[in-house]
């Protein structure tokens, strides 16, 4: 499938409503852009807009406010998402052995879900105070780059699978771990100190040997550190309510207060 050129309505502005379907094939150049007629146009995909399929860009000049569903769900292809910003409030996703790649600005909340594919979150993530970046996980994950913003982000792997912090992150607001397992990886702190932690029953944070501090905690999940033979302090600036547990694991894990 390629469409290329402008439309939209006297604004410069355009919307894909109805229930249309965008569906791209195999060709390496299938591409579906949208080029404003003015710095502040945006192209909208509304709820029930499905764009999916092997190979394809999806393109704006300006912005992309996603309402609907863009899902990369064939194996072996890649969609490419390229937008300043690209306004998630549906769903993005990968699936079926497919590549999502995500470039330019983008955040704001919604769902990012890697269900059986690879999401390439690259560009720059801001999610907006208020806002919640959803990250739905089918299979183990890795956080590469850091989220920005005052909103929050909930990870929610399913039972038995992991959801890895690799970078330090930048957003302020709470970290939400539904289900599953979040650990932390390649430094102290990979959750911002200044933000807040809520593990929900049967979730586990593994702080894997490094030092974490929170401003709040709540919830009744678990934090442990599953490193051998190392030390992890886990420090709560602020306070909260939290009725779960903390466990040595393979490691120590020493709990400190401070603050009110």
């Amino acid at each position: 499938y390629g469409l290329q050129g402008m439309f939209g309505d006297g604004s410069g502005n355009a919307t894909l409503d109805g229930n249309a379907t965008v569906s791209f094939g195999a060709s390496a150049n299938n591409d579906l852009s949208f080029y404003g007629s003015t710095s502040s146009t945006t192209l909208t995909l509304a709820p029930t807009v499905l764009v999916h399929g092997q190979n394809g860009q999806l393109r704006a000049t300006t912005g992309i406010v996603d309402q609907g569903t863009i899902s990369a769900d064939v194996a072996g292809g890649t969609i490419t998402v390229v937008a300043s910003p690209l306004v998630n409030q549906g769903v993005v996703e990968a699936r079926n052995g497919g590549t999502l790649s995500l470039q330019g600005t983008w955040g704001e909340g919604g769902t990012f879900r890697a269900a059986g594919g690879t999401v390439e979150a690259g560009g720059t993530t801001t999610i907006g105070a208020g806002s919640r970046l959803n990250l739905d996980l089918a299979a183990n994950y890795t956080v590469t780059n850091s989220f920005l913003g005052a909103g929050g982000v909930a990870f929610n792997p399913t039972v038995g699978v992991t959801a890895t912090l690799a970078a330090a992150q930048s957003y302020s607001g709470t970290t939400s771990v539904i289900s599953g397992t979040l650990a932390l990886s390649g430094g102290n702190d990979r959750i911002n100190p200044v933000g807040s932690l809520s593990v929900a029953t049967g979730a586990n944070v593994n702080l894997n040997g490094f030092n974490q501090t929170i401003a709040t905690l709540s919830g009744a999940g678990t934090i442990v550190n599953g490193a051998v033979s190392t030390t992890s302090v886990f420090t709560i600036s602020s306070g909260g309510s939290f009725t779960g547990s903390f466990n040595d694991g393979a490691g120590i894990l020493a709990l400190q207060k401070s603050g009110p």
